[in-house]
Protein backbone atom coordinates (compact mmCIF):
# COMPACT_ATOMS: atom_id res chain seq x y z
CA UNK A 1 0.00 0.00 0.00
CA UNK A 2 1.67 3.26 -1.16
CA UNK A 3 2.54 5.80 1.50
CA UNK A 4 0.69 9.09 1.19
CA UNK A 5 2.89 11.88 -0.13
CA UNK A 6 2.65 13.96 3.06
CA UNK A 7 3.63 10.95 5.20
CA UNK A 8 6.50 10.13 2.83
CA UNK A 9 7.89 13.66 3.05
CA UNK A 10 7.66 13.58 6.84
CA UNK A 11 9.58 10.27 7.00
CA UNK A 12 12.31 11.70 4.76
CA UNK A 13 12.62 14.81 6.93
CA UNK A 14 12.90 12.62 10.04
CA UNK A 15 15.88 10.82 8.49
CA UNK A 16 14.40 7.48 7.47
CA UNK A 17 16.38 5.92 4.63
CA UNK A 18 14.76 4.38 1.49
CA UNK A 19 15.01 0.82 2.88
CA UNK A 20 13.23 1.81 6.09
CA UNK A 21 10.55 3.75 4.21
CA UNK A 22 10.01 0.74 1.96
CA UNK A 23 9.59 -1.49 5.02
CA UNK A 24 6.87 0.81 6.36
CA UNK A 25 5.20 0.76 2.95
CA UNK A 26 5.20 -3.05 2.97
CA UNK A 27 3.48 -3.15 6.35
CA UNK A 28 6.22 -3.08 8.98
CA UNK A 29 5.06 -0.94 11.89
CA UNK A 30 6.68 2.48 12.10
CA UNK A 31 7.55 1.80 15.74
CA UNK A 32 9.55 -1.28 14.69
CA UNK A 33 11.40 0.68 12.01
CA UNK A 34 12.01 3.55 14.45
CA UNK A 35 14.04 1.23 16.73
CA UNK A 36 16.33 0.30 13.82
CA UNK A 37 16.68 3.98 12.91
CA UNK A 38 17.66 4.84 16.51
CA UNK A 39 20.45 2.25 16.44
CA UNK A 40 21.67 3.42 13.03
CA UNK A 41 21.65 7.08 14.08
CA UNK A 42 23.52 6.41 17.34
CA UNK A 43 26.24 4.52 15.47
CA UNK A 44 26.62 7.33 12.93
CA UNK A 45 26.80 10.02 15.61
CA UNK A 46 29.37 8.30 17.85
CA UNK A 47 32.64 7.12 16.21
CA UNK A 48 33.66 5.23 19.38
CA UNK A 49 30.36 3.36 19.37
CA UNK A 50 30.82 2.54 15.69
CA UNK A 51 34.27 1.09 16.38
CA UNK A 52 32.94 -1.05 19.24
CA UNK A 53 30.09 -2.20 17.02
CA UNK A 54 32.46 -3.22 14.22
CA UNK A 55 34.84 -4.93 16.63
CA UNK A 56 31.93 -6.82 18.16
CA UNK A 57 30.81 -8.02 14.73
CA UNK A 58 34.20 -9.67 14.17
CA UNK A 59 34.32 -11.05 17.71
CA UNK A 60 30.83 -12.53 17.41
CA UNK A 61 31.82 -14.63 14.42
CA UNK A 62 34.63 -16.14 16.50
CA UNK A 63 32.96 -16.48 19.91
CA UNK A 64 29.57 -17.81 18.84
CA UNK A 65 31.15 -20.92 17.35
CA UNK A 66 32.43 -21.96 20.78
CA UNK A 67 29.65 -20.64 23.00
CA UNK A 68 26.65 -22.22 21.33
CA UNK A 69 26.40 -24.86 18.63
CA UNK A 70 24.90 -23.85 15.30
CA UNK A 71 23.38 -27.34 15.00
CA UNK A 72 21.06 -26.76 17.96
CA UNK A 73 17.70 -28.42 17.41
CA UNK A 74 14.17 -28.52 18.82
CA UNK A 75 15.28 -30.53 21.86
CA UNK A 76 17.80 -27.85 22.86
CA UNK A 77 15.18 -25.10 22.72
CA UNK A 78 12.70 -27.28 24.59
CA UNK A 79 15.14 -28.04 27.39
CA UNK A 80 15.60 -24.32 28.06
CA UNK A 81 12.24 -22.71 27.44
CA UNK A 82 10.10 -25.38 29.11
CA UNK A 83 11.63 -24.11 32.36
CA UNK A 84 9.59 -20.90 32.09
CA UNK A 85 6.61 -22.15 30.09
CA UNK A 86 5.60 -24.78 32.67
CA UNK A 87 4.89 -27.11 29.74
CA UNK A 88 6.86 -28.74 26.90
CA UNK A 89 7.63 -26.41 24.01
CA UNK A 90 5.71 -28.66 21.62
CA UNK A 91 2.47 -28.31 23.63
CA UNK A 92 2.97 -24.55 23.86
CA UNK A 93 3.30 -24.25 20.07
CA UNK A 94 0.24 -26.42 19.41
CA UNK A 95 -1.74 -24.19 21.77
CA UNK A 96 -0.43 -21.01 20.12
CA UNK A 97 -1.53 -22.35 16.72
CA UNK A 98 -5.17 -22.78 17.73
CA UNK A 99 -7.50 -20.72 15.56
CA UNK A 100 -4.74 -19.68 13.12
CA UNK A 101 -4.41 -20.60 9.46
CA UNK A 102 -0.64 -20.54 9.82
CA UNK A 103 1.59 -20.25 12.87
CA UNK A 104 4.21 -17.59 12.11
CA UNK A 105 7.52 -18.26 13.85
CA UNK A 106 10.81 -16.34 13.81
CA UNK A 107 14.13 -17.67 15.09
CA UNK A 108 16.56 -14.81 15.72
CA UNK A 109 19.98 -16.45 15.56
CA UNK A 110 18.90 -19.63 13.78
CA UNK A 111 22.31 -21.23 13.16
CA UNK A 112 21.87 -24.05 10.64
CA UNK A 113 18.08 -23.77 10.90
CA UNK A 114 17.57 -27.22 12.45
CA UNK A 115 15.18 -25.91 15.10
CA UNK A 116 12.84 -24.41 12.49
CA UNK A 117 13.15 -27.57 10.39
CA UNK A 118 12.17 -29.75 13.37
CA UNK A 119 9.37 -27.38 14.34
CA UNK A 120 7.81 -27.39 10.86
CA UNK A 121 7.96 -31.19 10.54
CA UNK A 122 6.52 -31.80 14.01
CA UNK A 123 3.63 -29.38 13.63
CA UNK A 124 2.77 -30.53 10.11
CA UNK A 125 2.14 -33.99 11.54
CA UNK A 126 -0.54 -32.32 13.69
CA UNK A 127 -2.01 -30.65 10.60
CA UNK A 128 -0.59 -27.26 11.60
CA UNK A 129 0.83 -25.09 8.82
CA UNK A 130 3.76 -22.85 9.69
CA UNK A 131 5.52 -19.86 8.19
CA UNK A 132 9.10 -19.76 9.47
CA UNK A 133 11.76 -17.06 9.33
CA UNK A 134 15.45 -17.46 10.17
CA UNK A 135 17.65 -14.48 11.06
CA UNK A 136 21.37 -15.29 10.85
CA UNK A 137 24.58 -13.28 10.86
CA UNK A 138 25.99 -15.49 8.12
CA UNK A 139 24.12 -17.99 5.97
CA UNK A 140 25.34 -21.60 5.94
CA UNK A 141 25.03 -24.14 3.14
CA UNK A 142 22.72 -26.36 5.21
CA UNK A 143 20.33 -23.48 5.95
CA UNK A 144 20.51 -22.47 2.29
CA UNK A 145 19.45 -25.99 1.29
CA UNK A 146 16.54 -25.96 3.74
CA UNK A 147 15.44 -22.60 2.37
CA UNK A 148 15.58 -23.74 -1.26
CA UNK A 149 13.64 -26.89 -0.37
CA UNK A 150 10.95 -24.83 1.38
CA UNK A 151 11.73 -26.34 4.79
CA UNK A 152 12.58 -22.88 6.13
CA UNK A 153 10.37 -20.29 4.47
CA UNK A 154 12.33 -17.04 4.82
CA UNK A 155 15.96 -16.22 5.60
CA UNK A 156 17.46 -12.85 6.51
CA UNK A 157 21.27 -12.64 6.48
CA UNK A 158 22.89 -9.81 8.38
CA UNK A 159 23.09 -8.19 11.78
CA UNK A 160 19.98 -8.54 13.89
CA UNK A 161 20.20 -4.85 14.79
CA UNK A 162 19.19 -3.91 11.23
CA UNK A 163 16.65 -6.65 10.52
CA UNK A 164 13.29 -5.16 9.50
CA UNK A 165 10.44 -7.69 9.83
CA UNK A 166 8.03 -7.61 6.89
CA UNK A 167 5.36 -9.54 8.77
CA UNK A 168 4.15 -10.05 12.36
CA UNK A 169 4.84 -13.26 14.27
CA UNK A 170 2.96 -15.44 16.71
CA UNK A 171 6.15 -16.72 18.36
CA UNK A 172 9.68 -15.29 18.33
CA UNK A 173 12.66 -17.27 19.62
CA UNK A 174 16.15 -16.01 20.34
CA UNK A 175 18.67 -18.40 21.86
CA UNK A 176 22.17 -16.91 21.90
CA UNK A 177 21.09 -14.76 18.95
CA UNK A 178 21.83 -11.15 18.11
CA UNK A 179 20.06 -9.95 21.26
CA UNK A 180 22.72 -11.77 23.28
CA UNK A 181 25.67 -10.57 21.19
CA UNK A 182 24.77 -6.93 20.55
CA UNK A 183 26.16 -3.98 22.49
CA UNK A 184 24.32 -3.33 25.75
CA UNK A 185 23.40 0.14 24.46
CA UNK A 186 21.17 -1.45 21.80
CA UNK A 187 19.42 -4.20 23.76
CA UNK A 188 16.40 -2.08 24.65
CA UNK A 189 15.79 -0.98 21.04
CA UNK A 190 16.09 -4.56 19.78
CA UNK A 191 13.71 -5.88 22.43
CA UNK A 192 11.14 -3.20 21.58
CA UNK A 193 11.57 -3.95 17.87
CA UNK A 194 10.88 -7.66 18.22
CA UNK A 195 8.08 -7.10 20.72
CA UNK A 196 6.44 -4.73 18.24
CA UNK A 197 6.64 -7.47 15.58
CA UNK A 198 4.42 -9.81 17.63
CA UNK A 199 0.79 -10.45 16.74
CA UNK A 200 -1.76 -9.83 19.49
CA UNK A 201 -1.34 -12.67 21.99
CA UNK A 202 2.07 -13.47 20.53
CA UNK A 203 5.04 -14.48 22.68
CA UNK A 204 8.80 -13.86 22.42
CA UNK A 205 11.15 -16.21 24.28
CA UNK A 206 14.70 -14.91 24.61
CA UNK A 207 17.60 -16.84 26.10
CA UNK A 208 20.60 -14.55 26.54
CA UNK A 209 22.89 -12.74 28.94
CA UNK A 210 20.73 -9.73 29.82
CA UNK A 211 22.84 -8.32 32.62
CA UNK A 212 22.30 -4.84 31.18
CA UNK A 213 18.59 -4.96 32.08
CA UNK A 214 18.91 -7.26 35.11
CA UNK A 215 18.87 -4.28 37.47
CA UNK A 216 16.35 -2.44 39.68
CA UNK A 217 15.51 -0.46 36.52
CA UNK A 218 13.80 -3.57 35.16
CA UNK A 219 10.69 -2.64 37.16
CA UNK A 220 10.56 0.65 35.26
CA UNK A 221 11.06 -1.26 32.03
CA UNK A 222 8.09 -3.50 32.90
CA UNK A 223 5.90 -0.46 33.39
CA UNK A 224 7.05 1.08 30.10
CA UNK A 225 6.35 -2.14 28.20
CA UNK A 226 2.97 -2.46 29.88
CA UNK A 227 2.02 0.99 28.61
CA UNK A 228 2.95 -0.19 25.10
CA UNK A 229 0.68 -3.22 25.49
CA UNK A 230 3.21 -5.88 26.53
CA UNK A 231 3.77 -8.05 29.57
CA UNK A 232 7.39 -8.99 30.27
CA UNK A 233 8.92 -11.44 32.73
CA UNK A 234 12.60 -11.95 33.44
CA UNK A 235 13.96 -15.23 34.83
CA UNK A 236 17.53 -14.76 36.03
CA UNK A 237 20.42 -16.81 37.31
CA UNK A 238 22.60 -19.53 35.84
CA UNK A 239 20.20 -22.22 34.66
CA UNK A 240 22.58 -24.93 33.56
CA UNK A 241 26.07 -25.18 32.14
CA UNK A 242 26.19 -24.13 28.49
CA UNK A 243 22.83 -22.35 28.63
CA UNK A 244 22.08 -18.61 28.92
CA UNK A 245 21.96 -16.96 32.32
CA UNK A 246 18.63 -15.25 31.64
CA UNK A 247 15.32 -15.93 29.94
CA UNK A 248 13.05 -13.05 28.98
CA UNK A 249 9.42 -13.68 28.06
CA UNK A 250 7.45 -10.97 26.28
CA UNK A 251 3.73 -11.35 25.56
CA UNK A 252 1.69 -8.93 23.48
CA UNK A 253 -1.59 -8.32 25.25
Amino acid sequence: MPIRKTHLERLKKEGYNPREIRAIELGTSQNTVAQVKQIRDRIREDPKLLKRFRDLSVKNREVSEDQWRKDRCFLDYNNLFKLVLDEPLYGFLVRMAQGKKKLKVLDEGAGFGLFLLDLKEMLEKEGIDTDTTAVVLKKHSLLDTYHKDGKVDHVYVGRSEFFLPDRNYDVIFSLYGGIHYTLSEFKKQILVKYASALNRGGVALIGADLIGIRTPLFEQMKIAFRKRGFEIKLFTGAIRGGLPTDILMIRRL
